[in-house]
């Protein structure tokens, strides 16, 4: 994974990274009960698929809560927060886990992928099966997000 390598670079040339925001599998949005997988009737996960999730390890539990927040403050999309061990199953399917690894704080922020959509990484995962209007709204709020994580937080 080309982020192993980099994430391992930057531990290397001892880079201080504060935050690490992967983006993985967005655009999938249902209302309908039953459209996310695993949810485990609804207490580990919403029941529909009409959230983003945002996922952290324990190392990255202050940015979890801070991206969480940020997001309820400047949107109003819903999310999900899910804390997880680092070498969870499927934890490390993703870009965050090699920032994790080298011990840096990551949130991976997703729709759950082939827990909500079931055209993952076969030949009917085509661009029209996307929620273009969902999408666009997960965008916006990671607009934000990401412009509030460049500034310096206060201390008061």
């Amino acid at each position: 994974m080309g982020s192993r390598v980099y994430a391992r670079t930057c531990r290397e040339r001892a880079d201080n990274i504060v935050a690490m925001l992967g983006l993985e599998m967005l655009g999938c949005y249902s209302e309908e009960i039953g459209s996310q997988r695993f949810s485990f009737r609804g207490m580990l996960l919403p029941r529909k698929g009409n959230f983003l999730a945002l996922v952290g390890n324990r190392k990255s539990k202050p940015l979890l809560s801070r991206v969480s927040g940020l997001f309820a403050a400047e949107t109003s999309l819903h999310t999900a927060c899910v804390t997880l061990p680092t070498h969870f199953p499927g934890a490390w399917s993703s870009d965050h886990w090699s920032f994790w690894r080298e011990g840096y704080p990551a949130v991976m922020a997703t729709d759950t992928g082939p827990l909500r959509y079931r055209h993952y990484h076969s030949q009917n995962d085509t661009p029209d099966k996307l929620n273009l209007e969902w999408l666009a709204r997960v965008t916006e709020g990671l607009k934000c997000v990401v412009a509030a994580l460049a500034r310096p937080e206060r201390t008061e």
